[in-house]
């Protein structure tokens, strides 16, 4: 059976995560939903080819779970310092060492989706980087609002 042909919205939300990954130059940049005990990549760039098709895993706890379900943002310097989340398979998997994540919300401020970078090196996120992921967090809200409710 072919490939789908992505939405509008996945199109622009792959070229959200294509320029936040260049702008911070980081390895991985990812816009997620959460739905039904699954995390979906909506929107990707640097994905290893497997995970790229599949554009979804399991809902395990995982830096993105951390900030769709706790807080605004959370920015970890170093994953091998980070004991929630340093044993997790995928950041084994993919070699991350640091990450950084803003949360995505609807018109009444609930959580919709997460914005994330991910390095294969630890690094000091600087004040810059973070206002970077924010605002483009901001700016890919309407595409996952509407991927959210089904409405273009």
């Amino acid at each position: 059976m072919p490939t789908p042909e992505p939405s509008p919205q996945h199109r622009r939300l792959d070229e959200v995560a294509h320029r936040v990954r260049d702008l911070l130059h980081t390895r991985i940049a990812l816009v997620s939903t959460f739905e039904g005990g699954r995390h979906y990549f909506v929107g990707a760039a640097g994905l290893p080819p497997d995970l790229d098709r599949a554009r979804e895993i399991p809902m395990l706890e995982s830096f993105c779970t951390y900030v769709h379900e706790g807080g605004a943002q959370l920015v970890v310097d170093d994953v091998r310092l980070e004991t929630r989340v340093a044993a997790h398979p995928l950041i084994g998997e993919l070699g991350i060492r640091a990450y950084a994540g803003w949360q995505i919300t609807d018109d009444e401020g609930l959580v919709v989706g997460v914005l994330s970078v991910l390095d294969d090196r630890p690094r000091a996120w600087t004040a810059a980087e973070l206002t970077v992921l924010v605002e483009q967090a901001d700016a890919c809200g309407p595409d996952v609002r509407a991927l959210a409710t089904g409405r273009p």
